[in-house]
């Protein structure tokens, strides 16, 4: 017997939200994570397709097999920009996130401005 599904697109990914750590403000010298995550919003709920990653350093894209100097992308799915000993040049940079539900063209972003505080 042969069972097949039906996957529908809802439409794009849930609004991602970008989560900084560390959460209580990041210093001068932080070991900085920015973390994005969304929700795919293809049903059934049971088959949901994967959510993909693309980051963006003040509007140029990290390549994460290539990132600027001191960071790493990390994650299943590149959820994850790390950031080694920021410093007052990271003060005011954007970064921004799109969330892509894989193997579909629907996407969302987010956008965070790093606020790094002097030691």
């Amino acid at each position: 017997m042969t069972i097949f599904y039906c996957l529908l697109f809802l439409g794009p990914p849930s609004q991602p939200q970008i989560f900084i750590n560390p959460t209580d403000g990041v210093t001068e010298g932080d070991v900085v994570t920015l973390t994005c995550t969304s929700q795919s919003q293809s049903i059934p709920e049971d088959y949901r397709l994967h959510v993909k990653y693309d980051w963006s350093r003040e509007g140029v894209p990290i390549d994460p097999n290539d990132p600027p100097p001191r960071h790493t992308v990390t994650g299943e799915n590149r959820e994850t920009v790390r950031i080694d000993v920021t410093d007052r040049e990271d003060n005011g940079v954007e970064y921004q996130c799109v969330a892509q539900e894989e193997t579909s063209s629907l996407e969302r972003d987010v956008t965070v401005i790093l606020d790094v505080k002097c030691k």
